[in-house]
C-alpha cells in the first residue's frame, strides 16, 4: 500500500470558482488514489481537471496531513455547526463533571 497526497478542486461556489483542498489517502497506485478523491464529497468531480497535483508521500507525511487534516477549520468559524458541537461539547463535559463529583466511593470490606 502506497500513500499519496492528492490536491483537487473543491467547492459548490460556481463555475470557474473552487478552492484548494490537499486530500492524503492511501491506495495501490497513483490512478486508484486519483479516482477516490474524484469521488469524495465537495471534490469537483465531473471536471476532468479536477485532480491539480498528485504525488507519492512517505508513511509519516502521510500520517502528518491526516492529522492536519483533521484539524483544520472544514467548518466555517460562524457556522450553525459549529456552535452546535462546541454547545454539545461543553454540555458533555459539564454533565461527565457533576457525575464524577457525585459519585460516593464504595466502602473497602
Amino acid at each position: 500500500m502506497d500513500y499519496f497526497a492528492i490536491t483537487a478542486k473543491c467547492g459548490h461556489a460556481g463555475t470557474g470558482k473552487f478552492t484548494e483542498r490537499t486530500y492524503y489517502v492511501s491506495g495501490p497506485d497513483l490512478i486508484t488514489a486519483a479516482d477516490l478523491v474524484r469521488s469524495f464529497p465537495g471534490v469537483k468531480h465531473d471536471l476532468p481537471t479536477a485532480i491539480l497535483k498528485a504525488r507519492k508521500i512517505s508513511k509519516k507525511e502521510y500520517e502528518e496531513g491526516r492529522r492536519s487534516f483533521r484539524e483544520k477549520d472544514v467548518i466555517p468559524h460562524n457556522s450553525k455547526r459549529r456552535h452546535q458541537l462546541r454547545n454539545r461539547e461543553q454540555n458533555l463535559k459539564s454533565i461527565f463533571s457533576t457525575t464524577i463529583k457525585n459519585i460516593e466511593p464504595e466502602p473497602i470490606a
